[in-house]
């Protein structure tokens, strides 16, 4: 009847007008930002994204929305030099909430090293991060699980792990992030692939199967044994940390 033609043609100016112009207006703020690049993420430029999402029916403006403006570079990080980074490249980080057993110095010092692996994190909202990943409109968000699928050799897409600039307790960092949501008493799978084995020489290596050339804990003995041969040790306890160690020994 006339109340659903009505109704599918408001929904039609949604999808098909209002969506695509709201892309643009958003696309046009960016280019208007005058230098405030940093500023203009923070306090203006997401001010206007539709973060809650509405109820219907300007839900479907919300969806359509992000369809148009996923490949854009609207959202800026501090990856390299600072800048906009797409959208759908972006990990975001809340810098509202800690989670994940972080307090604030640890969220910044997550943030430092994925930066340092040139991963484009964005800090914004919890409201808006959840939104956004909701919405498929950025990569992911930045979670024990999304960490460890990037230092995968599972991942076809998995970053590059350079050592040098890292020390040993910036690796074990970042394992006990990635195991934080591991019950210990469960076998490690999830870990498989990983490349975050904090390893006396420096290096890192890789968690595998049992079939796999293992990696060793040592004490001191077994190291004066071993003397500069320490490819195959993980680092020792002390750099690991209580927690860690007592996680890793328990597989």
């Amino acid at each position: 009847g006339e109340s659903k033609q009505r109704s599918d043609w408001n929904m039609c100016m949604l999808r098909d007008v209002l969506a695509p112009l709201y892309a643009e207006l958003l696309k046009s703020a960016i280019k208007t930002t005058g230098g405030r690049e940093p500023e203009m993420h923070c306090k203006d430029f997401l001010g206007l994204l539709p973060c809650p999402s509405p109820d219907q029916p300007w839900s479907v403006l919300t969806e359509k929305l992000f369809e148009h403006i996923r490949k854009e570079s609207l959202l800026w990080s501090s990856v390299g030099n600072g800048g906009r980074v797409p959208m759908d490249a972006a990990y975001l980080l809340a810098n509202d909430v800690n989670e994940h057993g972080l307090d604030d110095a640890g969220r910044d010092r997550l943030e430092r090293l994925l930066l340092f692996h040139s991963i484009p994190v964005v800090t914004l909202s919890k409201t808006m991060q959840t939104t956004l990943v909701e919405s498929k409109a950025v990569a992911a968000a930045i979670s024990p699980e999304s960490v460890r699928l990037l230092f995968s050799e599972q991942n076809p897409k998995s970053i590059s792990t350079p050592v040098d600039g890292l020390t040993i307790e910036d690796i074990a960092f970042l394992l006990q992030y990635c195991v934080s949501d591991i019950p210990q008493a469960t076998p490690h799978t999830a870990l498989h692939g990983v490349r975050l084995v904090p390893l006396e020489n420096g290096g890192m290596g890789t968690f595998k199967d049992a079939s796999a050339e293992p990696l060793y804990f040592a004490g001191e003995l077994e190291r004066a044994i071993l003397g500069g041969s320490t490819a195959s040790l993980v680092a020792r306890d002390e750099l690991l940390g209580s927690a860690l160690v007592g996680f890793l020994r328990s597989g």
